[in-house]
C-alpha cells in the first residue's frame, strides 16, 4: 500500500539523518578535517590536510589499519570535472550505523596523523 511505502521511506530518511548527524557531530570534533554539510546526501565531502586524496585514500586501504579495521574513502578528483579542484577532498558516505560512524572517523583522524608523519622524510 501507498501508506506502507510511505512509512518504510520515511524510515530510511530518519536512519540516514540520524547517521548523517552522527557524522557530522564526530567531524566536528575532528580540527584538521574540513567540511561542506550536505544537503540532502548519504554522504559528505570531506577537505583533508593531505596534498593528494588519491594517494591517501590508497595508503588508508593498502598500509593503515587499528584493530584489523580501516576505512574506505572515495578520493575527490573523480568527482570534479576540474580534478585539480579535487586534489584534497574524498567523499564519505554515511552507511554504516551511529556508533561504527563514529569510530570510522576516529579511524580517519588517527589515519591522517599517521599519513602526515609517514609523508615527512
Amino acid at each position: 500500500s501507498m501508506q506502507m511505502h510511505e512509512k518504510i521511506i520515511k524510515n530510511v530518511v530518519s536512519k540516514f539523518a540520524s547517521r548523517r548527524n552522527m557524522a557530522l557531530l564526530a567531524l566536528s570534533k575532528c580540527g584538521e578535517i574540513k567540511y561542506i554539510p550536505p544537503e540532502g546526501a548519504f554522504y559528505v565531502f570531506l577537505n583533508l590536510p593531505v596534498d593528494d586524496t588519491e594517494k591517501f585514500c590508497h595508503w588508508l586501504l593498502t598500509s593503515f589499519e587499528r584493530d584489523g579495521t580501516t576505512l574506505m574513502l572515495a578520493p575527490g578528483p573523480g568527482f570534479y570535472i576540474n580534478q585539480e579542484r579535487g586534489k584534497t577532498t574524498a567523499r564519505l558516505a554515511y552507511v554504516l550505523e551511529e556508533n561504527l560512524m563514529s569510530k570510522a572517523i576516529e579511524i580517519l583522524s588517527e589515519a591522517l596523523s599517521a599519513y602526515q608523519k609517514s609523508q615527512i622524510k
